[in-house]
């Protein structure tokens, strides 16, 4: 009931935050004094935690739900909400570890993409590749991602790209390619700062334009999908503005963009 309460459509005061806390340390207070299994408040309380952006307190909880009650290590959503957490901190390595445990409990193509995700900011490619492959036959978003991150992982591989996390790197790879007009690593460098920046219109529409340039149809449409996927119809619209002339020169290509871009806008929206 509390979590229901918690969940409710209302503004929080700054009075709720402190309450919300004593209330979940009276109850594994109460909870420890009758002897009595704990691990379930500890991870709602965890959840709470991660939903206020305080990762490192929440880990701590996870991980004593886990060592009140054992069995949490089997439950995949458990060890999938570990893996996101130690994500979202950064410590890749110890997330690659949750999501190897989910894997092995439950093999979806979701926890398959999560686990290529860790490996791939460990820098561990071949096992990125490997978990990637897992997802890129899934028709949604989902498989779109999945093959533009297995080929960033080879196209890491093959140039020696050892920090794709590392935006000093990855930016300096990205100008020289520029710069030395090698199209394939100025694409990939720059797809790797745009998964960085996530949801940024202007790298989007960037990737696009690039994407378009290396003469591969699933290629482009990949990125269409995940373009509209984060930012609707603004990086293809910043697209077109930016790329305007370059359209010109072939305007059935650019007839062909715009009714792709609207289609998949469509799907994202159903």
């Amino acid at each position: 009931m509390f979590r229901i309460v918690l969940n409710a459509p209302f503004v929080r005061t700054d009075e709720m935050e402190p309450a919300i806390h004593r209330f979940y340390q009276a109850s594994i207070d109460a909870h420890e004094i009758r002897a009595a299994p704990i691990g379930a408040i500890r991870y709602s309380y965890a959840n709470y935690l991660v939903s206020i952006g305080q990762f490192l307190s929440a880990l701590k909880q996870f991980n004593q739900a886990r060592r009140d009650e054992p069995d949490y290590w089997n439950r995949p959503y458990f060890l999938r909400e570990i893996g996101g957490l130690l994500f979202r901190s950064r410590r890749y390595r110890a997330s690659a570890r949750a999501y190897r445990c989910a894997v092995d409990v439950e093999p979806t193509e979701q926890t398959w993409f999560c686990l290529g995700d860790a490996e791939l900011y460990v820098g561990n490619f071949p096992a990125a590749m490997e978990a990637f492959d897992y997802a890129t036959a899934s028709i949604e978003a989902l498989g779109a991602e999945a093959r533009l991150k297995y080929h960033l992982a080879s196209w890491a591989l093959e140039s020696g790209a050892h920090d794709i996390g590392n935006w000093n790197v990855i930016h300096s790879i990205r100008e020289n390619a520029f710069a030395n007009g090698e199209r394939k690593a100025w694409f990939w460098a720059h797809l790797a700062l745009t998964f960085y920046f996530e949801d940024d219109v202007a790298c989007w529409a960037d990737s696009i334009f690039l994407a378009l340039m290396q003469n591969n149809a699933q290629l482009l449409e990949d990125v269409l999908v995940l373009s509209v996927q984060r930012t609707r119809l603004e990086s293809y619209t910043r697209f077109k503005d930016d790329r305007s002339d370059f359209l010109a020169l072939d305007p059935l290509v650019a007839e062909e963009l715009d009714r792709r871009a609207v289609a998949y806008n469509q799907q994202a929206l159903n």
